[in-house]
């Protein structure tokens, strides 16, 4: 990927077709003041949603290292073993 390329929306997201809306971009912090304006109404904050996501996104790797973390420390030495994840979260 070009560095050149890394300021560009549609670079980051493998799938923007999610409706016919027309796409906004909104920094993270006007999206979270915005999300709270529509959804503390009805009894969801995005602190609390963000909590719980991020609960079920560290349950995955907790059930990952419970099944298989003996398979991986079997591998050697994983002291210096790094990785990245990226999570698309779709909320209904």
């Amino acid at each position: 990927m070009a560095e050149s390329t890394f300021s560009e929306y549609e670079t980051h997201f493998t799938v923007m077709n999610y409706g016919e809306q027309e796409m906004l971009n909104l920094r993270c912090e006007e999206f979270m003041k915005q999300f709270d304006v529509e959804y503390a109404p009805k009894g969801v904050t995005f602190a609390e949603l963000n909590k719980k996501v991020h609960k079920a996104i560290a349950d995955v790797f907790i059930a990952f290292q419970t099944r298989h973390g003996k398979e991986v420390e079997a591998c050697g030495n994983i002291d210096k073993v790094r990785a990245v994840y990226g999570v698309d979260v779709m909320i209904d």
